[in-house]
């Protein structure tokens, strides 16, 4: 559908330019995430092809910006943690969605095929 996926088969769901993003969970401060001066939240379901386009978009981005904090809620094994952190910054839940926060203010948010490595590098080039 969207070419962003490589790998022998779909199935794999890897991206040619991938770099790790830490996962996140209940086990996680919101608080503290809240405190930190940037952060990259994706919220990226494993049962979605749209979502596994975004995490290769992601992978690439996270990739070529190493410096940039990016974290990955699996919103399905962390459904709770998920929903909580859309309530605390007042954002309406989506999957897959990306969410830019700076002094645990929503700076910029995309979803779906916003999702691209160009458009979350735009989105933190504004100050």
């Amino acid at each position: 559908m969207f070419g962003w996926l490589t790998g022998k088969d779909a199935g794999e769901c890897k991206s040619s330019n991938s770099a790790p993003m830490p996962e996140i969970g209940g086990r996680t401060s919101i608080a503290e995430l809240l405190a930190r001066d940037l952060v990259v939240l994706f919220k990226h379901s494993h049962a979605c092809p749209v979502s596994w386009a975004a995490y290769s978009q992601m992978s690439r981005f996270a990739a070529h910006h190493p410096d940039v904090p990016v974290l990955m809620i699996p919103v399905i094994k962390e459904r709770v943690f998920s929903r909580e952190v859309a309530r605390q910054i007042d954002v309406e839940h989506e999957s897959p969605q990306v969410i830019v926060l700076r002094h645990g203010v929503v700076d910029a948010v995309a979803s779906h095929g916003e999702i691209t490595e160009a458009a979350i590098t735009r989105m933190l080039q504004h100050t």
